[in-house]
């Protein structure tokens, strides 16, 4: 009951993010005298006559929800691991047909293979990206940070993607600042999965000869990176759901 009133004193409690103006809201979990995860939201009640403030506790069981997300996190994870192995032995056995390695095959043979090769990679792709949610939703999405250069790995993402933007006729530049940018920690990994999933949504979503910019410029003691395009857009009304699942 103390912590529920003092959320602060629970070895497990944390804020949950909400719109200005909204109540907070507290996320625990009790221990005793049974284990259950409860949100606590705290209503502040002003008596401008008596000149107090009161306020309400909402408690509200959520141990069946989280107990519901573990169970579907651990499925996702199982699900994935268990594709990735299929699906890399289809990504190397339709390599080895394309290099001929399997003996000549015709320009339609060649065309027919190359597509189902791009969308077994497509399924790699995806199977890694719900691998992430699952280690993400577990709190095991860790960090690796380290001295890099960050231009250098913006024209190795950029590079990368050349072909793919130039079948598209997709122009894709980058902007680079007018000092030589310095070193800088961060996480290479996940920086290139931010980056590489930014610029692909970039290229399929913008319509031929359109363009793709990177911009990069210093602002004090900070690097700020920036991707924008000529492509469809989001929407005003969907911009709030931007970070939600």
């Amino acid at each position: 009951f103390l912590q529920v009133l003092f959320p602060i004193l629970s070895p497990s409690s944390h804020v949950l993010p909400s719109s200005s103006g909204q109540p907070k809201t507290v996320e625990l979990k009790l221990h005793e005298p049974l284990e259950r995860d409860v949100q606590v939201v705290t209503i502040s009640i002003p008596d401008p006559e008596r000149g107090i403030t009161t306020y309400l506790k909402i408690m509200h069981d959520v141990t069946r929800e989280r107990s519901i997300d573990r169970s579907k996190s651990e499925f996702i994870s199982i699900a994935a691991h268990q594709l990735r192995t299929p699906l890399s032995a289809i990504k190397w056995t339709l390599r080895l047909v394309l290099d001929g390695d399997l003996g000549e095959i015709t320009p339609t043979q060649v065309d027919f293979l190359r597509k189902a090769y791009e969308t077994n990679e497509r399924m790699i792709r995806l199977v890694s990206d719900l691998l992430d949610v699952a280690r993400i939703e577990e709190g095991r999405f860790g960090y690796t940070f380290a001295m890099g250069n960050i231009l250098q790995l913006i024209e190795k993402i950029i590079l990368g993607l050349r072909s793919v933007a130039d079948e598209k006729k997709i122009s894709l530049e980058l902007e680079k600042p007018d000092v030589p940018a310095p070193e800088i920690k961060f996480d290479l990994a996940r920086i290139s999965l931010v980056l590489q999933n930014l610029l692909e949504n970039g290229i399929h979503y913008t319509p031929p000869e359109g363009k793709i910019t990177v911009r990069v410029s210093q602002d004090a003691d900070f690097l700020k990176v920036s991707v924008s395009d000529t492509g469809v857009g989001i929407p005003r009304h969907q911009l709030k759901r931007l970070f939600t699942k």
